[in-house]
């Protein structure tokens, strides 16, 4: 999801740094009533450009489990990530993703272009902590998200400000240029440790297609088990998240079971339940830290992995999901179930890869090739992710690739074909740690 130094050095860094303050300025100063978001968002990446001058003042403050060595000393970049991946569908669609991933500013964009007649779809946004560098000031931290799809625009802001004692307060809101669907909410939450505990608490209020709904959320782990649950009116979601201590060098399995059902609100009925698995547990998605994400909700606000209202098939984020060849070593799996408000099932799908060389402790290249195949039970849509599949047809695929780090740089590629269906995607994806 780039420096040896503490400090950010005076030039030519400094000089890139007070070039982009003035233009974020210049910017500000000529605003338009039709500019408001998108000063907004570069008022966000100035703040970042702002504070990343002051690392000197800096702790450790990396809150996202990565999946790799650190190759920087400085907190503002130790355990981040540059991350971009491409996807090719048979029809000639594609997508792209690309990530700034940082304990300072998260962010990104992406695109998907379509060669069979709909409207492409462009996104980005990002989240900026400014008070990394003054912890004793509390912890800040500002977010804003907008997708673009022809004529449609839908824009995400929300900030949250917590106190060094844990207490924190924060709220947002969401626009839709063609739909009803605009929100507001305000939160009230603490966090805190018991013992070897983490837990957070949170009492939020939401205006939601004209209606108000109150709610609250609560989740608790230590090193080992996290479990969750929240109510915000319109859903209610739980997790349930295992990570087992280390059994061998490469054995640690580690499990998620994430429900959410929208059954109980006025807009969607749709009821999802995710669960993803892998036996060779290296952080990422399957840590604790990563999961409070998606298990404190839209409102939630975790910079540790932000997510918000703004993270679906039609609004997507550049915050994107990790592939299930990417959750670990040995065998991974996840599997995705989603229903109608009866409980029908209207989306089946199971995803499973295997690297053999690894349980027989092969340590070249081979141990970073995957096998793997994936059920998908359409149930009146199309497939998951196929773009040639007729409604109701089911499918079965193959998939074989790698995942290899070169020096600080991580590259994976996967073929999928689906039998059945007669689809082919090809990924191909890097990540650079910092």
């Amino acid at each position: 999801m780039l420096s040896n130094n503490y400090g950010i050095p005076d030039s030519p860094a400094k000089s890139m740094v007070d070039h982009d303050l003035k233009t974020e300025i210049n910017a500000i100063e000529n605003l338009s009533p039709n500019s408001v978001f998108e000063t907004a968002f570069k008022g966000i990446c100035a703040a970042s450009l702002i504070f990343a001058q002051s690392a000197v003042y800096a702790q450790d403050y990396t809150q996202s489990a990565v999946n790799a060595d650190d190759y920087t000393q400085s907190p503002y970049f130790k355990g981040g990530k540059l991350d971009s991946n491409f996807n090719y569908y048979d029809n000639g669609d594609f997508a792209n993703n690309n990530i700034l991933w940082t304990p300072v500013f998260k962010g990104g964009a992406g695109t998907n272009i379509s060669q069979t007649g709909g409207q492409d779809l462009n996104y980005y946004g990002g989240y900026v902590r400014p008070l990394v560098a003054k912890p004793e000031l509390g912890e800040l931290f500002l977010g804003a998200q907008q997708v673009l799809q022809g004529d449609r625009i839908s824009s995400e802001m929300q900030g949250e400000y917590r106190l060094p004692s844990g207490l924190g307060i924060g709220g947002g809101f969401v626009d839709r240029s063609q739909s009803k669907q605009d929100a507001k909410f305000a939160s009230i939450s603490y966090k805190n440790q018991w013992q070897d505990i983490k837990y957070q608490v949170t009492t939020q209020w939401q205006r939601f297609d004209e209606k108000d709904y109150g709610g609250g959320y609560i989740a608790a782990y230590n090193k080992e088990w996290m479990l969750s649950y929240g109510n915000d009116g319109e859903q209610w979601r739980s997790t349930l998240g295992y990570v087992a201590p280390q059994i061998t060098e490469k054995l640690r399995p580690a499990l998620e079971v994430l429900y959410v059902d929208n059954s109980i609100g006025k807009i969607g009925a749709d009821k999802t339940l995710m669960v993803s698995g892998s036996l060779g547990f290296s952080k990422g998605f399957l840590s604790h830290e990563a999961r409070m994400g998606r298990a404190m909700g839209p409102t939630g606000m975790q910079f540790s992995n932000p997510l918000g209202y703004l993270n679906t098939g039609t609004d997507p984020t550049f915050n994107r999901r990790a592939e299930a060849w990417e959750l670990g070593g040995l065998f991974n799996f996840r599997y995705i179930n989603s229903s109608d408000a009866s409980g029908k099932p209207r989306t089946e799908t199971f995803e499973a890869n295997l690297f053999p060389a690894q349980f027989f402790d092969i340590d070249n290249l081979l141990s970073s090739v995957f096998i793997g195949g994936g059920l998908t039970n359409p149930n009146g849509t199309t497939p998951y992710k196929s773009t040639q599949a007729k409604t109701d047809q089911a499918g079965v695929s193959g998939s074989m690739g790698y995942i290899k780090r070169f020096g600080a740089v991580d590259t994976n590629v996967r073929l999928q074909h689906d039998f059945d269906v007669d689809d082919t995607q090809v990924y191909v994806g890097a990540q650079y740690w910092l």
